[in-house]
C-alpha cells in the first residue's frame, strides 16, 4: 500500500506506515460489501461473485441456474450472445457477461 501523506510504499501486511506511522487501510468484511443486482453467492463456498462471473472465482463451482433466454420476452434489437447465451439489450455493444462483441446485424 502506498501512503499518500508520506509517499512511502508499505507491504500489505503492515498495520501502520513505516514512514509516518499512519494507520493502514481497514479490512473489509462480507457484511460491509454491497451486492449489486445480479451478483451471486456461491452455494458451495459462500464466496460473493459479480454477476458477470459464470463460475465461482474461489472454488470454480457453476453459477446458479437462471431463467433461460427462451423464457424472457425480447424486444426489438435485443440479442443473445453466441458465446455464452446471455440475453443483452439492443444498446449493448458487447455482451455484459463475457464481453464478446455483438454480432453484425443481418
Amino acid at each position: 500500500m502506498l501512503v499518500i501523506r508520506c509517499n512511502f510504499m508499505n507491504f500489505s501486511r503492515n498495520k501502520q506506515c513505516r514512514g509516518c506511522n499512519e494507520d493502514g487501510p481497514k479490512k473489509v468484511g462480507m457484511g460491509d460489501v454491497e451486492m449489486k443486482k445480479g451478483d451471486w453467492t456461491c452455494s458451495q463456498c459462500n464466496f460473493m461473485n459479480f454477476s458477470r462471473n459464470i463460475r465461482c472465482l474461489k472454488c470454480k463451482a457453476e453459477w446458479p441456474k437462471r431463467v433461460s433466454a427462451d423464457e424472457v420476452e425480447m424486444k426489438k434489437g435485443d440479442w443473445n450472445c453466441e458465446q455464452c447465451g446471455f440475453m443483452n439489450f439492443a444498446s449493448n455493444r458487447n455482451c455484459l457477461r463475457c464481453r464478446v462483441a455483438r454480432p453484425k446485424r443481418q
